[in-house]
């Protein structure tokens, strides 16, 4: 890595691997995310440094004073009158706030059983036609019933405006429900990038939410554990920290998984899929802009250019995925920023 990166050869170089070999479960899926992992850090640290930032070290205790001051400020808006500091409690409160903020919204509807029962029907036999038109129209994806399961209260409780999730544990499986019925009912070409995005976009990012994969989360760790007020919460309060720092890499990656395989929506099914299938070259854009709201403006430029040298070599997105990426990164930084990222 040390020897061809500098040089500009590792991307051909991957990409003359057999797809077999880089896919989910191929003999060089690991080796290949432990690259690219490398390559991630190495160009986030070496952006940090030309920043000031010498050290992992200093990005995590420069985004420390970044989240405590938020917090802090934000914590002291909302004292009584009177009051004039915060409680570590409060300040905690506030941050919590911060993060939910650009974390998955919870769901703040119900559904029924017998809601359920029906929507299940209809999602299995959603699955069993979509299985049938890959087949048909794209047998190289080798798609089968084996990569769905259908579970419509976990889509629907694991939070607002989820369409789909990817199941975790080695398995390779898209975890669908009620979005994905209105999708392949209008036309199976409108669930095939969902299908993409769950079942190989975060599969091949690596396992979510676990120790190394997702690099703003690791980050993320560090700095808050400098602040004299946190403590790493458990149960749905970690899951919308992980929501919020760990996910928007590895949703970016799965977005830009699906640039290939979007098909836009015909007028007449644009108001029923709006939220379902959407061009993803806008939200790869919209996940670069929760970046830069999260983090301080130097370290976030360095995630932001860690990421493009890890994409840039990625073997498995196609040039307009990665094109998609620059034009969001041209939309959320400076000219001078933006040239400094994607040099």
């Amino acid at each position: 890595m040390v020897q061809w990166s500098p040089l500009g050869h590792l991307g051909p170089m991957l990409r003359a691997l057999d797809p077999a070999d880089v896919a989910v479960g191929g003999r060089f899926e690991q080796p290949l995310r432990d690259l690219l992992q490398r390559v991630q850090r190495l160009g986030a640290l070496g952006s940090a440094q030309a920043s000031g930032l010498q050290d992992e070290a200093a990005m995590a205790q420069t985004q420390a004073t970044f989240m405590d001051q938020r917090a802090v400020t934000a914590a002291t808006a909302r004292l009584p009158r009177g009051v004039r500091r915060p409680t570590h409690a409060q300040i905690a409160a506030a941050h919590r706030g911060e993060v939910s903020q650009t974390s998955i919204a919870p769901q703040r509807r119900t559904l029924t059983r017998q809601r359920e029962t029906q929507l299940t029907t209809e999602a299995n036999a959603a699955v069993t036609a979509f299985v049938a038109w890959c087949q048909r129209v794209r047998p190289e994806l080798h798609i089968t019933a084996a990569h769905f399961r259908v579970a419509v209260r976990e889509v629907f409780e694991r939070g607002e405006g989820i369409i789909a999730f990817a199941d975790q544990g080695g398995v390779t499986r898209c975890v669908v429900g009620e979005a994905f019925t209105v999708a392949v009912n209008a036309d199976p070409a409108y669930a095939l990038p969902t299908v993409v995005h769950e079942l190989w976009g975060h599969n091949e990012y690596g396992a979510y939410g676990d120790p190394g994969t997702e690099y703003g989360l690791e980050l993320y760790d560090r700095a808050a554990a400098q602040m004299p007020w946190y403590t790493q919460p458990t149960g749905q309060r970690r899951t919308s920290e992980i929501d919020a720092y760990a996910y928007q890499e590895t949703e970016m990656y799965s977005l830009m998984r699906e640039v290939e395989y979007y098909t836009p929506n015909a007028p007449a099914h644009q108001a029923a899929l709006a939220d379902i299938n959407y061009d993803p070259a806008p939200a790869i854009a919209g996940r670069i802009r929760l970046i830069t709201q999260q983090w301080e403006p130097r370290v976030a430029k360095a995630l932001v250019r860690g990421l493009y040298q890890r994409f840039r070599i990625e073997p498995r997105i196609v040039p307009a995925a990665l094109a998609a990426f620059e034009s969001g990164v041209r939309r959320n930084f400076s000219a001078a920023d933006a040239a400094d990222i994607l040099r």
